[in-house]
């Protein structure tokens, strides 16, 4: 099993390495303005899925956000 942390700020990111399950966690934070905390609350479970092929690669794209 390996784990690892991706911070992404924009563009898109494909993971497709073969024979691997893939489960991606996206949480979304918190920030200050104006003496308040404005928070998202994004959580994302994406399963693992085939393990051949192309259909095996999961991407993942930066959609934008708002500012704080």
């Amino acid at each position: 099993m390996a784990v690892y942390h991706y911070v992404m700020k924009d563009g898109e990111m494909v993971f497709g390495e073969e024979y691997t399950d893939y489960q991606h966690y996206i949480i979304s934070g918190c920030g200050r303005m104006g003496g308040r905390f404005l928070h998202c609350e994004t959580a994302v479970f994406v399963p693992g899925a085939q393990r051949w092929g192309r259909e095996r690669q999961h991407s993942l794209v930066h959609a934008g956000e708002g500012e704080l």
